[in-house]
C-alpha cells in the first residue's frame, strides 16, 4: 500500500475489510476517530504490516475517538500492541477511549496490564469506557483498576461494564476505590447486571459516592442481582453524600425489592436538592401500586425533579396517586410511570 492509494481514498475508508475503520477529517490524513482490532489472530496473514505502512502517512495529532477490540483475546502472545503504541504516543488530543475485552475464557492479568500501560499516557483523556462484559475476570484484574484510574485523573465521564462476571464484594469494593481515584467526574454509568452484588457488596460498591463532588449524572444498573430492602435503603440514605447530582438513573429489576423500602427511597430522593431527572425501574420485584402510594405521599413539594419515570410490573393504573404526584412536585414536566 503506497501513499498515492492513500491519497485516493474515499473520505471513510476501510482497510482489511473491517479490520481497521478509519473515519476521516479534512485534511484527509487528519484522523478524528479510529476503531483497532489488536487481536493478532486475522485471516490476512499480512494485517499488522499493512496497518504500520498504512499509518506511516497519517498524522494522528487531531485524533479524538478511539475505540479498541479485544474479543476473544486471552494471552498477551496474541495482542499487536505496537500499532497501540504508535497511536496513542502521537495521539496528543485523544478525548475518548473506548475498550471492548469480552471472553468468555479466563483473560490473563498480564494482558489487562499490558494494555492498561499503554492507555495511561493518554494525558488529556476525558472520558472512558470499559466493556469487560460476559469475561472470566481473576480478582487480579479487578486489583488493577485502581493503580490504572488514579493515572486518569483529569476523567471527566466513565463508564464500567462487567455484566455477568460473577461480581462479589472482594470485586465490589475495588471497582469502588477505582472510581474514587477519578474526583473531576461529571457523569459515571456502572453495567453490573446479572452478578451476585448483596447488600453488603452494593454498601462496598457506593462507598465512592462521597469522593466524587462534581458528579452530576448517575446511572446504576444492577438487574438480576441479590440486593433487598435494606440494601435500596442503603443506597438512598448515602445519595446525599453526592451534592451536585441532576440526573439519577435506577434498573433495580428482578431484584428482591418490595414495598418497605418506598419510604426511604422518597427520603433519599428528598435530599437530593438540586435532582433535575429521576429514573427507576423495579420490574420483576415485589414493589407495587402499594409501594408507589407510599412513595408518592413521602415526596417532598420542594424537589426540583422536572423528569420522573418510574418503572413497575403490569397493575390497574394508579390515576389518583399520578394526580396527587402530579400536584405536589410543580416542576415536573414530563412524568412517565410505566405499569
Amino acid at each position: 500500500m503506497n501513499k498515492q492509494t492513500l491519497i485516493n481514498s474515499k473520505r471513510n475508508y476501510e482497510i482489511e475489510k473491517g479490520y481497521l475503520a478509519i473515519k476521516f477529517k479534512q485534511p484527509i490524513f487528519q484522523i478524528v476517530k479510529i476503531i483497532l482490532n489488536l487481536s493478532k489472530k486475522s485471516s490476512h496473514k499480512k494485517s499488522s504490516s499493512l496497518k504500520m505502512e498504512a499509518f506511516q502517512y497519517i498524522s494522528w495529532a487531531q485524533l479524538r475517538y478511539l475505540k479498541i477490540s479485544l474479543n476473544s483475546v486471552t494471552e498477551i502472545k496474541n495482542i499487536d500492541i505496537s500499532v497501540l503504541q504508535m497511536v496513542i504516543s502521537q495521539a496528543t488530543s485523544l478525548k475518548t477511549l473506548k475498550i471492548k475485552w469480552n471472553s468468555t475464557m479466563d483473560l490473563q492479568p498480564e494482558c489487562v496490564a499490558l494494555l492498561f500501560n499503554v492507555v495511561i499516557n493518554c494525558k488529556n483523556l476525558k472520558r472512558l469506557v470499559l466493556n469487560f462484559n460476559f469475561s472470566r475476570l481473576q480478582q487480579s484484574v479487578y486489583q488493577l483498576l485502581p493503580q490504572f484510574l488514579v493515572k486518569l485523573d483529569d476523567l471527566e465521564d466513565l463508564s464500567l461494564h462487567f455484566n455477568s462476571c460473577n461480581l462479589n464484594s472482594d470485586e465490589c469494593q475495588y471497582i469502588s476505590t477505582a472510581i474514587s481515584q477519578c474526583p473531576k467526574l461529571r457523569t459515571l454509568e456502572l453495567n453490573l447486571n446479572f452478578n451476585k452484588i448483596c447488600n453488603l457488596s452494593l454498601s462496598l460498591l457506593i462507598q465512592f459516592f462521597r469522593s466524587l463532588r462534581y458528579l452530576k449524572s448517575l446511572n446504576l444498573i444492577l438487574t438480576k442481582n441479590q440486593i433487598s430492602d435494606s440494601g435500596v435503603a442503603y443506597l438512598f440514605q448515602q445519595l446525599k453524600d453526592i451534592k451536585n447530582l441532576k440526573k439519577l438513573f435506577l434498573k433495580l429489576n428482578g431484584n428482591d425489592i418490595t414495598n418497605d423500602c418506598a419510604k426511604v427511597i422518597s427520603k433519599g430522593l428528598n435530599s437530593c436538592n438540586n435532582l433535575l431527572q429521576f429514573q427507576m425501574n423495579l420490574q420483576c420485584t415485589k414493589f407495587c401500586l402499594k409501594g408507589f402510594k407510599n412513595f408518592s405521599e413521602n415526596l417532598n413539594s420542594m424537589l426540583k425533579i422536572n423528569y420522573l419515570k418510574i418503572i413497575l410490573d403490569y397493575q390497574d393504573k394508579p390515576k389518583n396517586y399520578l394526580q396527587d404526584l402530579m400536584k405536589k412536585l410543580t416542576n415536573v414536566v414530563k412524568l412517565d410511570i410505566d405499569i
